[in-house]
């Protein structure tokens, strides 16, 4: 499945930065450094594939979450956990 967090864009004279969000949270996760590319979805594509490592898939709504809202040994967020109590 493809990356798709949640993300905020800032421009700055050095490029475009990226502030990936968890998806249950909204809490920024992950920030990139200045990225220049020839089109946006070009720095959008660099900057996921820099972000994914830092982000879990939640195995039941496939949303994708931080570290402090997984649960490593059911492979679900903290939102799909509560609903499987």
């Amino acid at each position: 499945m493809a990356f798709t967090a949640n993300y905020q864009i800032e421009e700055t004279p050095c490029g475009t930065r990226f502030t990936f969000l968890c998806d249950v949270t909204g809490k920024p996760v992950c920030t990139t450094p200045p990225i220049r590319a020839n089109s946006p979805e070009e720095a959008l594509a660099q900057a996921r594939s820099g972000a994914r490592e830092y982000f879990n898939r939640c195995q039941r709504c496939n949303r994708w979450i931080s570290d402090d809202a997984y649960d490593i040994d059911e492979m679900v967020c903290v939102k799909c956990k509560g609903n499987l109590l």
